[in-house]
């Protein structure tokens, strides 16, 4: 696979500066059953220019959302460096933050305090929390709601209150662990659109991770896929379609086509790997299963 020297952001001159660098990164899991080890990242190797937005797909278990809590600082790996800024991770910090699924904002604050408790833990005063939370808020478009219950607002708000928390930081790197999988469809295409305004505004580099094949093309500058057992790259796609992308283009839809080939092929390994693992556990159990 090749790295990923060619990908450069829609809106921007393309940087010479890499920001994010794994090399020859694995992560293994000791397996208390059986006493020996699960390899779940094997031989890891990417680097990712300031400002790029990337896009991780691959079958359900093949070690995305851990290589992203790696780079996070939440896990550490088993051997080999990750490197942010030209320097190695070595725990959370808020140079990396983190945007998940279920959004995990605090239910008993209102928006605009939410937003500003990462900013409270670095001891910033009062006043400069407040002007640096409203000024994140105005770039998930949710000034308004600033002193509302996070509670009352919509899953997709609730979503961009949580963009915005991370924001507010000022990352050198924005890691997205499925974070519009909880919403309805049309909600998630206005997210992906908002988060296209965001990154054209502020040229933050962005790692997302995404089921949605679609969704990668339509946000990134390049898809990665991964395959299982171990997980590790095995193709890269530089996406280099004009924006505003149309899912309905003929080009989008070649794309799509291919890298639905490609990774329709990695879970159909896995599912038979599954089986062939369950076969081998309870072979009398596995046939009677297949028989039904």
């Amino acid at each position: 696979m090749k790295h990923l020297d060619d990908i450069a952001p829609a809106a921007y001159e393309r940087s010479s500066e890499w920001e994010l660098e794994i090399d020859g990164l694995f992560k293994e899991f000791e397996e208390p059953s059986s006493g020996g080890t699960n390899v779940v990242l094997e031989n890891i190797d990417m680097k990712v220019r300031k400002g790029d937005l990337i896009s991780i797909v691959g079958p359900s278990g093949c070690g995305k959302s851990t290589l992203l809590k790696i780079i996070a600082g939440f896990e550490k790996p088993t051997r080999g460096s990750v490197r942010l800024g030209g320097r190695t991770i070595t725990g959370s910090g808020p140079d990396q933050m983190m945007v998940f699924q279920d959004y995990a904002l605090f239910p008993w604050m209102n928006t605009v305090e939410n937003v500003e408790f990462g900013l409270r833990i670095q001891k910033l005063d009062k006043k400069e929390r407040r002007e640096k939370a409203m000024e994140a808020l105005g770039r998930v478009s949710l000034q308004h709601v600033a002193e509302r219950p996070v509670y009352m607002l919509s899953g997709g708000m609730q979503q961009r209150v949580a963009i915005a928390r991370a924001l507010v930081m000022q990352p050198r790197i924005l890691l997205m662990d499925e974070p519009f999988g909880a919403v309805d469809a049309q909600q998630r295409h206005l997210l992906q659109e908002e988060l296209m305004r965001i990154w054209r505004d502020t040229g933050q580099t962005i790692l997302f991770v995404t089921h949605s094949l679609d969704e990668a093309i339509f946000l990134s500058s390049s898809v990665l896929l991964m395959a299982i057992n171990p997980g590790r790259f095995i193709h890269s796609d530089v996406i280099t379609l004009d924006r505003p992308r149309d899912s309905t283009s003929e080009p989008f839809n070649q794309i799509e086509r291919k890298l639905r080939a490609l990774l329709d092929t990695e879970v159909h390994k896995a599912e038979a790997q599954f089986e062939m693992s369950i076969a081998e556990q309870s072979p009398k159990r596995w046939w009677s299963r297949r028989q039904r």
